[in-house]
This record gives structure tokens, sequence and C-alpha cells, in this order.
């Protein structure tokens, strides 16, 4: 990151860049893939720059935003969404809605398939230079018809998803309280079958992703995306990971 960035204090700036190969290891570790396979997708992604454009535009109207939108860990979620092609992916923790863009991209492209996101709309966290902001407020007009948003507590909401549709891949990226992610993983693997994945961005935050592996995990993989991370009481998380895992 460029000392002089504009946009030097925003959390996005702490994040990696993650290269071709990165990808390639956490995916192949993930899952039983070509690596030729993986490095298709991925430039896919990176060459996609009709995606990126609209993004760009989007990300264009706040200064919460990353200096630009290089090679990063949600080429992992595309990638991953590609090759599964799954019926229902679901995430927690919107934002702006630059993950779950990437996520629906990918259901885009399959000609399928649809995602479920959750998130509650906490105007303290939200950009305050935009008015009227809601969460998901970036997402493409012409990907939100794969889109369901649910504005509610995680813990009500959840639950119920579990119970209406099975869950193919899960993403957690909202509160990352250790009892919160705990219950977010405890939740989603009711409504997870075998292989099915669960991704948790924050895993260096505490042991909860740890102890949830233990027993509900296998061929977990970690990737690096974080230079650093700060949490709600000021600590900071240096080299935080996504991690990822199929349920056993």
């Amino acid at each position: 990151m460029d000392n002089d960035s504009p946009y030097s204090d925003c959390f996005y700036n702490f994040e990696r860049e993650i290269d071709e190969e990165e990808c390639v290891k956490f995916v192949t570790s993930l899952l039983d893939v070509d690596p030729d396979r993986v490095r298709k997708l991925y430039r896919e992604i990176r060459d996609d720059e009709t995606f990126h454009d609209v993004i760009e535009s989007g990300l264009a109207v706040t200064s919460v935003r990353p200096d630009d939108l290089g090679p990063n860990w949600r080429d992992v979620l595309y990638v991953l969404v590609r090759h599964q092609a799954p019926d229902t992916v679901v995430e927690t923790g919107v934002f702006d809605g630059l993950s779950s863009a990437y996520l629906l991209r990918a259901l885009d492209v399959n000609g399928g398939g649809s995602l479920i996101s959750i998130d509650i709309k906490d105007l303290e966290i939200l950009p305050s230079d935009i008015e009227d902001s809601t969460p998901g407020w970036m997402v493409p007009d012409d990907l939100q018809p794969y889109w369901d948003l649910r504005i509610g507590d995680t813990r009500e909401i959840l639950p119920e998803v579990a119970a209406e549709t099975a869950i193919d891949l899960f993403l957690h990226d909202s509160n990352h309280d250790a009892d919160h992610m705990a219950f977010e993983f405890d939740a989603a693997a009711k409504g997870m079958e075998s292989n099915a994945i669960l991704l948790a961005d924050n895993v260096e935050y505490n042991d909860a992703f740890a102890n949830f592996a233990e027993d509900n995990l296998r061929n977990v993989s970690k990737l690096t995306n974080a230079k650093k991370s700060l949490q709600r009481d000021g600590g900071i998380v240096q080299n935080d990971k996504l991690g990822a895992g199929l349920i056993r």
C-alpha cells in the first residue's frame, strides 16, 4: 500500500494481494481439483473487466474502500463457487457487499444458485459519506436476481436458514467474537451435509475456528489474507487468515 494513499486508514488496505499460486495451493488443499482448473477460474475472474469496472464504480462513491481492486481473497471465493456450482451459498456479514458481489458473479456465470446474505443494519460501521447506506449497497443490479439479503440478527435468522435449505457453502464474516463465531459454525453446520464447504474470515482472532475444525472439518486450509486486522477491543492481529474446511 502506498503511504500517501487517500484511503490509508481503511481496513481494506490491511489486506494482502493473493496471487494465482496462493489461490491454487489453498483450493487444492481443500478440494480434489486439478490445479490447472483452479488457474483457469482464477484468471477468469481476474480478467473479468466488466465486473471489475462495475465494482470500481460502486466503490468510487465512498472513502471506505480499497485503493484498487487488485488480486484479493475474494477471487478464491469466486473460484470455489464456480468449481463447486452450489445451489445455496450463505454468508454472514455483508457491509458494502464486496464479497457478496464475487460470490454472486460466480453464481451468475454458473447460471444458477442463490446467495443468502445475513447482516444487521449497523449505521455505526456503514460508510458515513453515503446517504442512506444499507448493507450490500454496492452489489450490482444485474447480480441481484441471485441474491436474498436478510436484515436482522444472525442468531435468529441463521438457524431458520439452516432449517429451510441445505447449505452447500457457508462464509462467516460478521461478529468475530469467539462465542458468536462458535454459534454461527454450529448453526450453519446443522444445514450442511458431508463435504459442504465452511469458510471463515479472521480466524486468528480466537480459537473458535480451530476448535470447531477439530471435530467437524477435514481438509482444513488457511490463507493469509491480511497483514493485520483490528479487533473491536483495539487489539491487533498480525497475519490474519481465511480458514476453510469440508464438513465431515
